[in-house]
């Protein structure tokens, strides 16, 4: 994976003018972190998250990004990153292999239908391979949300409320994604307020109201 210095110095967003969702976040990450984003219902985890990965702008503070120790902009690193929300929606006409299949040409990447394979089955999908989406469970979905964002082999993975809808072996593969991502050198973020996630991070950021 690429080695990637991220860091965020006084950042804030406000939705309408001197009404901030949250305000002056700083925060640093880097390969092999993984990071928790804490805070009370609407306190802005998930609009940060968003910023984040640059699905929103931001208002005022910097945020400054070193690739392979050249300095880059967060457009230039959506190759480097994936999100995975409750709020992403999926095609559910589409069964998982033709959902991948689009996604691939949508992002102008390889269809490869190997990690297709290995993912689906690492979130226990696989027989499912050719099931229209629609009739997934809320929680199967979560799990193709979980392949769709692995098929750029991101280095970074913003986990927004990441076991959402999720059984126990389903949270288990979610934290087993998280401790193998990072000892591959990846890094993650998590918005999230479940001990058990902010139990796998080792940097934690707290949203006051």
């Amino acid at each position: 994976m690429n080695k990637i210095n991220y860091t965020v110095d006084k950042l804030s967003k406000a939705f309408v003018r001197k009404q901030f969702i949250f305000r002056d976040i700083s925060m640093k990450f880097a390969n092999g972190d993984v990071i928790a984003i804490t805070g009370s219902n609407g306190a802005g985890k998930s609009t940060l998250v968003k910023v984040l990965c640059g699905v929103l702008s931001y208002n005022s503070g910097t945020i400054e990004i070193f690739k392979d120790d050249k300095e880059c902009k967060l457009e230039d690193l959506k190759d480097e990153l994936a999100l995975v929300s409750p709020y992403l929606n999926l095609y559910e006409e589409f069964t998982p292999l033709e959902h991948y299949k689009v996604s691939a040409s949508l992002r102008g990447i390889h269809f490869d239908e190997n990690k297709l394979n290995d993912d689906l089955n690492m979130f226990n999908i696989f027989k499912h391979r050719n099931t229209p989406i629609r009739n997934f469970s809320s929680g199967m979905k979560q799990r193709m949300k979980f392949v769709l964002s692995l098929q750029n082999s991101p280095t970074i993975l913003f986990l927004d409320e990441p076991t959402s809808n999720l059984d126990i072996e389903g949270i288990e593969t979610v934290n087993e994604l998280i401790r193998s991502h990072t000892a591959q050198n990846g890094i993650v973020v998590i918005a999230t307020n479940e001990e058990r996630e902010k139990a796998l991070c080792n940097k934690t950021v707290l949203i006051s109201n």
